[in-house]
């Protein structure tokens, strides 16, 4: 989200201060595909935990407009 971050320096070190979500996406995006997520925590020791599963619609790339819950 380049408005928020001047250069990808500045994003790393904001992410590696504070922490922070990695999202990947598909590059072959298009209007037909929906976008299933899956919110997991990996802890400092490993363990990783499920958090839950989602389906989201968004208003513009990246901005999220809502979710559908269960997935």
């Amino acid at each position: 989200m380049p408005s928020l971050f001047k250069s990808w320096n500045e994003y790393m070190s904001a992410f590696c201060r504070v922490g922070g979500i990695i999202e990947a996406a598909p590059t072959c995006m298009s209007q037909q595909m929906a976008s299933p997520s899956i919110a997991f925590i990996i802890e400092p020791d490993g363990q990783v935990e499920v958090v839950g599963s989602m389906d989201r619609f968004t208003a513009r790339a990246y901005v999220n407009a809502g979710c559908f819950f269960p997935q």
